[in-house]
């Protein structure tokens, strides 16, 4: 639609209203209509996007009487990401 432009041009005073009227009601009320499905899904992305989580969850036991080395930690983190085609920084 090539005259989208002119017609939001049009009606800019209008969507700024409507955009300061969200925001102003986010701030006051925070997200807390947000539907299931995007909370669900959000939660699904967060959690296939943690990848140091996977690593724990797949290789240490936490505890809060255990402990170890970190260069012991990082050697398995670096051998679990090779293995699973992540990056790892050194």
């Amino acid at each position: 639609d090539r005259s989208l432009k002119a017609r939001f041009k049009d009606e800019a005073e209008h969507i700024l209203a409507w955009m300061l009227e969200g925001c102003l009601r986010w701030q006051q009320m925070g997200l807390s209509d947000v539907p299931v499905a995007i909370s669900s899904a959000t939660a699904e992305y967060k959690d296939e996007m943690d990848i140091m989580g996977e690593w724990v969850r797949e290789r240490c036991i936490e505890s809060s009487d255990v402990s170890s080395m970190a260069s012991i930690l990082y050697a398995s983190y670096r051998d679990w990401a090779e293995k699973n085609g992540h990056k790892y920084q050194m």
